[in-house]
């Protein structure tokens, strides 16, 4: 950090990290980065930004452990099983990012903001999936599987700029805080799908692009000579947004507050599919306009208290996953692209408390998410919006000072996620995919000396189903994880810290995959 005058400071970073994963063979993670901020303040009413970021990263994507469907459970393997092949599997990534910012006040009510923002991000991967386990062998040390190859190249150019105005003002009784603005973005997407074969047109003779290993046994370092620059076909996708919004937040005496909203979005997304010749092979598009709108009432009986209540309205148009063209994964396809977007309303009630001298915010929360016109697939040609899914939830939190050296930070969500009607009956009452019943996460830090600190993290999360729109039957387990940390500082200026990830050494998983396979 530099303050070059009372106008002008300017601020320039950098990291490098290298790291492996504690008992995965072959998976590393390696990122460095810089970044580089100005601001500009050319007079008591303008302010100006300007910054920069990059970041690179190189890594061995690593996609976990076979699923057993025949006993509805993850294969009991070694944790160190690394199903990818070394000589093939990479993931390398890039992000660089310009963004100019500024805002001028043009009275004491009165104050505008703007933003712009260009940037180019790259995201290439060859990873393994280990799938489609073979079982049939009396002997279990010969069952194998495949590692399949999932594949993407892609760049993205992307430029998006957001101005609007804050404007205060009273009427009667009534304290009015409006603001109104415009925000547009323009994101162009280009993928180069590629094939592991031995010649650059196709088709091809050679080596399947998916070897087999051994289910128990793998080896992550069998040879692997077969070429990656096999280009099947390139992917163009391009997004372009337009919103105007408004939101009104009024005060009337000291206890109450009503926020109102209203949006207006312009949602156009385009896509082509060529192949390695360039030819045209498919195209498809989405044009959509839409509203949406918010409502809030706060109440403060007393100054450290809380009580509110919310509404809000929110939509999903087709193809607003931009790294798929699959219908379950949220992509724009053929039978999508002519279809208005999924719409959802929200309601919410709860309290917040500031306890402890408002050194402790204490929050509880329930809510409901409604989807009323979810995508479903009627047949293999088919898509309806006539589908309805509904999400119920408590949750509980906390932050801040229990006293002066004991903090904390929190909370846990009940949560009940399903499908509530459907054409398709066995939908009806099913669970979403990957999403726990009850999650909680609580950290606690006590400051054990003027110097010295420590701590724990403890994290919960309840069974999860696999599947795509709606869960099935597999499933991976509950599990709790609890981690330690601590510091202590040597000098006003060096600071050394531990910490012990995963204390007990608790066997679990993130997630499952979509397809389970």
């Amino acid at each position: 950090n530099r303050q070059i005058n009372n106008d002008l400071s300017v601020r320039i970073s950098g990291m490098g990290h290298k790291s492996e994963i504690a008992g995965r063979d072959a998976i590393y993670n390696d990122r460095w980065g810089a970044a580089f901020a100005l601001a500009y303040k050319p007079t008591d009413r303008m302010e100006i930004g300007f910054d920069y970021y990059h970041l690179t990263t190189d890594e061995m994507p690593d996609w976990g452990v076979p699923y057993d469907n025949a006993n509805n459970r993850p294969f009991d393997v070694n944790r160190d099983n690394f199903y990818g092949i070394v000589d093939r599997v990479f993931r390398k990534t890039f992000a660089d990012i310009y963004t100019l910012n500024g805002s001028y006040r043009v009275s004491d009510s009165l104050k505008l903001h703007g933003v712009v923002r260009y940037g180019q991000t790259g995201n290439a991967y060859v990873a393994s999936a280990p799938e489609r386990p073979d079982t049939s062998d009396a002997d279990p040390a010969n069952w194998t599987l495949r590692a399949n190859a999932k594949r993407r190249d892609a760049v993205t150019n992307y430029w998006a700029g957001q101005f609007d105005a804050t404007w205060d003002v009273k009427t009667g009784a009534f304290e009015h805080t409006i603001v109104f603005g415009l925000d547009a973005s323009n994101e162009r997407i280009l993928n180069r799908r590629r094939a592991t074969v031995e010649c650059a047109t196709l088709p091809c003779t050679g080596p399947t692009s998916s070897p087999t290993q051994n289910l128990f046994n793998p080896n992550p370092y069998q040879p692997w000579t077969v070429g990656d620059d096999g280009l099947t076909n390139r992917t163009r996708t391009s997004v372009d947004s337009f919103g105007l919004y408004a939101i009104d937040t009024i005060k009337f005496g000291e206890k109450w507050r009503v926020t109102a909203g209203l949006r207006r979005d312009s949602y156009d997304i385009n896509y082509s599919d060529f192949n390695y010749n360039t030819a045209v092979g498919s195209e498809r598009s989405n044009d959509v306009d839409f509203w949406n709108w918010h409502l809030g009432l706060v109440y403060k009986p007393k100054t450290n208290v809380s009580l509110y209540a919310a509404y809000g309205s929110s939509s999903n148009p087709s193809g607003e996953q931009l790294d798929s063209t699959s219908l379950d994964y949220g992509g724009l396809d053929a039978r999508t692209e002519a279809l208005k977007p999924e719409r959802n309303k929200s309601y919410e009630v709860g309290v917040k408390w500031n306890a402890f001298d408002e050194h402790l915010a204490l929050g509880a929360a329930l809510f409901r998410i409604e989807k009323e016109n979810a995508r479903v697939a009627l047949d293999a040609s088919t898509v309806a919006l006539v589908g309805e899914q509904r999400a119920d939830g408590i949750e509980l939190s906390a932050s801040g000072n229990i006293t002066k050296a004991w903090s904390m930070f929190g909370g846990v969500t009940f949560l009940d996620a399903k499908t509530t009607a459907s054409p398709v009956a066995a939908n009806i009452g099913a669970k979403f995919p990957n999403v726990p019943k009850t999650s909680f996460s609580l950290t606690s830090r006590y400051q054990v000396t003027e110097k010295g600190n420590l701590g724990a993290t403890a994290t919960y999360n309840s069974k999860r189903y696999g599947g795509t729109s709606v869960a099935q039957s597999t499933f991976i387990p509950d599990y709790w994880r609890v981690d330690l940390f601590g510091g202590y500082q040597v000098t006003d200026r060096v600071e050394v810290s531990f910490n012990v990830l995963n204390l007990t050494d608790e066997l679990y998983y993130d997630a499952l995959y979509r397809s389970s396979t």
